[in-house]
């Protein structure tokens, strides 16, 4: 089954970043969110995905390869800044195919039972009746989104086509608050995604190879640590607290409702409390702001 996947160009979540697709390779427990976009179409039966950005994301190639590690065959088409649609219609397919769309900041938790004999002709919604950027079409379906100017124009479109099909839990890069959402029903397991990897050290804790804490750290479930992390004495981890692989997190610091994304330092004492953090920039999720913080010994890249 063919797959067409639609990378969103948009503003990144953290105004440092060099490539607004890359808040999609943020890790949402201990796989970036990309994979589980990914790994939820091939457990749907897709095996060939085509990837449409603008501009073409060569991290996204860079981390996904050209699908062998997951049976598929995957290829990235570049669109113009005002033809995402047109690239998408242009990828539909053989006439008459059935082919799933999907939108790479969104991951609903629909499972292939869930839609185990359907053809084409369903269009997953949220809880809140938002389009989740995901439906099952024709390849027919597909072309007539040639002329769309953006996802709500390609989702109007589509409705009048499809049958609507609700999603319980959905897996969202829509903004700060979603984001660290999908991250605690990932790590409370209401998620419909595969399961955490790592070593369960206790209930709800699981730490990565390689990752190292003090005796004295204070763990709250639930709490994923990845590979290589150093998390120094008296501090206090959790609940709902991702830490990426190759962090520094320094004596006395207290990580609550929080991510913390791969290879950054945290220095002594921080306190670290509904937030976002990457390198130097941390995004107060509550406040909905972000601020880069020039000392390195306060919070940087470990680079």
């Amino acid at each position: 089954m063919r797959a067409v996947v639609v990378i969103p160009s948009r503003p990144s979540l953290f105004p440092d970043a060099q490539e607004a697709a890359s808040d999609l390779l943020l890790p949402l427990g201990d796989r970036p969110f990309a994979q589980h976009v990914v790994e939820r179409l091939v457990s749907l039966g897709a095996t060939r995905l085509t990837f449409v950005s603008e501009p073409l994301g060569r991290k996204w190639r860079e981390l996904l390869g050209d699908g062998a590690r997951w049976g598929c065959t995957f290829e990235f088409v570049g669109a113009a800044p005002d033809d995402t649609y047109g690239a998408v219609a242009r990828a539909a397919g053989e006439p008459g195919e059935t082919v799933w769309l999907a939108h790479a900041d969104e991951a609903p938790g629909v499972a292939a039972e869930d839609v185990a004999g359907e053809t084409a002709g369903i269009l997953l919604r949220a809880d809140g009746d938002e389009w989740t950027g995901w439906a099952i079409v024709t390849s027919g379906a597909l072309a007539t989104l040639t002329g769309c100017a953006d996802r709500k124009a390609a989702g109007a479109t589509l409705d009048a086509r499809c049958r609507r099909v609700r999603c319980e839990t959905t897996l969202s890069m829509a903004d700060y608050t979603a984001f660290l959402a999908s991250q605690f029903a990932l790590l409370q397991g209401e998620a419909a995604a595969a399961p955490l990897t790592g070593r369960e050290v206790r209930p709800g804790i699981r730490m990565g190879r390689g990752a190292v804490a003090h005796p004295s750290v204070e763990f709250i479930a639930p709490v994923f640590i990845g590979d290589n992390v150093r998390i120094g004495a008296d501090s206090r981890i959790g609940p709902n607290v991702v830490i990426g692989r190759g962090c520094v997190v320094e004596k006395k610091c207290t990580v609550a409702d929080a991510m913390v994304a791969d290879n950054t330092y945290a220095g002594e004492g921080l306190e670290l409390n509904h937030v976002l953090v990457a390198g130097s920039t941390i995004l107060n999720v509550e406040l909905g702001a972000a601020m880069v913080i020039p000392d390195k010994f306060i919070l940087s890249s470990v680079r």
